[in-house]
C-alpha cells in the first residue's frame, strides 16, 4: 500500500522496476560465484554469498500478486505464479487486481499462457494458490475435496490452506481433522 512505501522512503510509483531488480540481484547473488550488482541506491562490488542455496539454480521463487504485471514478472522470473483470492472489487486494502474467484484465475492462468508465447517460455510457470478459499469462504471437508480437485483439473499444482484454531491445541486439533477428512482423501493428481 502507499502509506507502506511512504514510511519507508520508497517511491510507490517505483516499486515494481524495484522489485525487478532486486530479482536480478538475489539471481547474482545466489550464483555462488563473486558478483558484482549496480541497484537503485546500492552497489555491490566483489560480493560472494555463502553458505549456497540447496536448490540449483536458486530457490524457487513464487510471484506473488494478480495483476498484468506480477504475472508477467512471473513468467519472466519466476518458478511459479502465486495468486491469491481478494475480499472483492472495492477491497481498498487490496495491494493487487481483484480476484474473487475461479473466473479471475482462469483469466489470469490464460494471460499466463498467453505471456509464455509472447516471450517464448515453453514451459509455464506452475500456479500455486496462496489459499484455497477466498476471505471469509467456510467449506466443509467435501466441498475443500472437490475445491481442490476442480483445482487440480485446471493445472494448479500447489494450494495453501488456512486452518483456524483460538489455541495452539484447537489450531492442532483442527490440522489433524483436516489431514484425516481432507488431506487423505485427495486422490494422487
Amino acid at each position: 500500500m502507499k502509506g507502506e512505501y511512504f514510511a519507508l522512503g520508497v517511491d510507490f510509483e517505483r516499486r515494481n522496476d524495484i522489485f525487478d531488480e532486486y530479482i536480478d540481484a538475489l539471481k547474482a547473488a545466489w550464483g555462488g560465484e563473486e558478483f558484482n550488482f549496480k541497484g537503485t541506491g546500492y552497489e555491490a562490488r566483489g560480493n560472494r554469498i555463502l553458505p549456497l542455496p540447496v536448490q540449483k539454480p536458486h530457490p524457487p521463487l513464487l510471484i506473488g500478486g494478480n495483476s498484468h504485471r506480477a504475472i508477467r514478472r512471473a513468467v519472466e522470473s519466476g518458478d511459479a505464479w502465486y495468486p491469491f483470492f481478494t475480499a472483492g472489487p472495492l477491497n481498498t486494502t487490496a495491494r493487487t487486481a481483484a480476484m474473487t474467484g475461479e473466473t479471475e484465475l482462469l483469466d489470469g492462468m490464460r494471460y499466463l499462457k498467453e505471456h509464455c508465447a509472447a516471450v517464448g517460455r515453453e514451459k509455464p510457470p506452475e500456479v500455486i494458490l496462496s489459499s484455497l478459499t477466498s476471505p471469509g469462504e467456510k467449506l466443509n471437508p467435501a466441498a475443500l475435496i472437490d475445491r481442490i480437485g476442480r483445482y487440480q483439473e485446471l493445472g494448479i499444482t500447489g494450494v495453501a490452506l488456512h486452518i483456524e484454531g483460538r489455541t495452539r491445541a484447537e489450531w492442532c486439533e483442527n490440522v489433524e481433522h483436516c489431514g484425516a477428512d481432507v488431506l487423505a482423501k485427495i486422490p494422487a493428481g
